[in-house]
């Protein structure tokens, strides 16, 4: 059983449409670094289940 805080992030993208890969180092970062116990993915090929 997961335990703890978990949070699904929203991907920040760039004008131009692109994921801004920069911020999302960052969140991922302030996250591990606020003690985050998991991270949620969310796309199409990424089923809750398998996290």
């Amino acid at each position: 059983m997961i335990t703890g805080s978990l949070v699904a992030l929203i991907t920040p993208m760039k004008s131009d449409g692109s994921i801004d890969k920069q911020k999302l180092d960052e969140l991922v970062e302030y996250h591990v670094a606020a003690g985050t116990h998991g991270i949620a993915g969310n796309n199409r090929r990424i089923r809750h289940i398998d996290l």
